[in-house]
């Protein structure tokens, strides 16, 4: 009876325990965990839809001095908490994989009613971006290994990145053609395993587009695309049209400048009984490296009357799965800025003082003085916080008017109870597009920020929409 009560016990507790550590929101710009606790490595992460639950696959680049691991794939009922399932293709599934002469990139899966099997179209390449093909591999169940069937360049055409569609029982392969300047829409045969058609060749515009998504609203389709700079984020591009086979209408902007930071890897579509929603999915390659690298969700608001998009970037939301709505969710207590005051800033410009990063006002911004050519990194902000407060993390918010110029990359936070003595910096790292980051409890008076770098790499200033300590009071 006794070790009937004691097991009993332990299994709430570990219960418990796994209720507790449990994801609750879709957080960006943060290190996403799987279930066991690691990190989910799903690089150009690609996300369907089936049978009731979402799946992601992506590149896993977990070991940087071995480079490539093949592809994994996770599983979550909520777009939250994901389980790892397999590492669907390997080094062990084909002889150019395992000897290192091949590579994957922009895995994207498909489901295909017709056969019952799994179907993975993605770019592959090799070392020095000369092959310009698709491989093409399938499995009979969606988390099994999958079988490489072949590659090939569709038609004779370069094939760089890529992703799938599926339109009801038709299924499409849209990939880069960098030779010929344009994206080629192909339709793949019944059986998903090839191409057996150009749809469409989709114009460019003058400027070489990548990462494409294809997705439909009601009788309209919507392709996004990122624009060709390397590992720089750009502003991302959609075009539109009733027919896949005709009438796309010329690129148009969205996203702000560098698409917070991001490509386009998918877009989630939720039927739910209130509203069908649209979420974004894209990814950060160098955020801070690839194997360090994040995959973002953010909501996406489709008009099909004006055939316009808007993304709308959000740092910490939840999904009401049967309704289809978002709302923001933050769990953390913000330390009020109502006493703060600046004791020293190293740089600012005309109009864009220190005090603007903590006036609780988002719209408003701190600048360094981009006009005094002498001024450079790095810049720093002192701030007394009025009284002493025990600080467990901070959030660093970029500005939000669409522009780039000064959003912060590297940093050091410096905590102080006096304003002298300052020691090691509590946190210093590669900040992400609006970063929350947490750490050990620290009890501070003063504040200093230093700034180290700019997201670009290309510019020599620095700015900050707001700043916000946390705190466990």
């Amino acid at each position: 009876m006794k070790k009937i009560s004691f097991s009993l016990i332990v299994l709430f507790f570990l219960g418990l325990s796994t209720i507790q550590s449990q994801n609750k929101s879709i957080k960006n710009g943060v290190k996403w965990v799987d279930t066991n606790g690691n990190k989910v490595h799903a690089n150009g992460g690609n996300i369907i839809n089936h049978n009731g639950i979402y799946y992601i696959i992506g590149e896993d680049y977990s070991y940087s001095k071995t480079g490539y691991q093949g592809v994994n794939l996770y599983a979550s009922k909520d777009l939250i908490n994901w389980e790892f399932k397999n590492k669907i293709i390997d080094r062990n599934t084909n002889p150019d994989i395992k000897n290192g002469t091949r590579f994957t990139e922009r895995s994207s899966l498909l489901f295909n009613p017709n056969t019952n099997q799994f179907v993975i179209w993605a770019h592959y390449e090799d070392k020095k971006y000369k092959t310009r093909e698709a491989a093409i591999f399938y499995s009979n169940t969606i988390d099994g290994k999958y079988t490489f069937h072949k590659s090939l360049k569709p038609f004779g055409n370069d094939s760089l990145d890529c992703n799938v569609f599926r339109d009801g029982n038709e299924a499409y392969f849209i990939s880069e053609d960098r030779n010929a300047g344009d994206l080629k829409l192909y339709k793949l045969s019944a059986d998903f395993l090839d191409v057996v058609e150009v749809t469409a060749s989709i114009v460019n515009n003058g400027t070489y587009k990548e990462a494409p998504v294809i997705f439909k609203k009601n009788d309209t389709y919507f392709l996004l695309a990122s624009e060709l700079t390397g590992w720089n984020p750009n502003q991302g591009s959609y075009t539109y049209s009733n027919s896949l086979k005709k009438g796309w209408a010329n690129w148009k902007k969205f996203g702000g400048k560098i698409t917070y930071d991001t490509q386009p890897t998918a877009v989630i579509t939720i039927n739910g009984i209130k509203e069908t929603s649209f979420y974004y999915v894209g990814d950060r390659w160098q955020d801070p490296s690839n194997s360090l690298a994040k995959n973002i969700i953010c909501p996406l608001y489709v008009n099909t009357t004006n055939k316009t998009i808007s993304l709308k970037y959000v740092p910490e939301f939840t999904i009401n799965q049967k309704t289809g709505s978002w709302k923001i969710y933050d769990e953390s207590i913000y330390i009020p800025q109502d006493n703060w005051k600046l004791v020293a800033v190293s740089s600012e410009a005309k109009n864009f003082p220190a005090t603007n990063a903590f006036d609780n006002d988002t719209n408003t911004i701190w600048h360094s003085n981009w006009l005094k050519k002498s001024d450079s990194f790095p810049y720093e902000i002192i701030i007394d916080l009025g009284k002493k407060y025990d600080v467990t993390g901070f959030v660093y918010i970029p500005r939000l008017d669409d522009e780039f110029y000064g959003i912060i990359r590297n940093f050091e936070l410096y905590l102080s109870e006096d304003g002298n003595n300052w020691g090691n910096p509590v946190a210093a790292e590669a900040l992400s597009y609006w970063s929350k980051i947490l750490f050990k409890k620290t009890t501070a008076k003063f504040i200093k920020f230093v700034a180290k770098s700019e997201i670009m790499n290309n510019a020599n200033s620095a700015s900050i929409a707001e700043i916000k300590l946390i705190t466990s009071n």
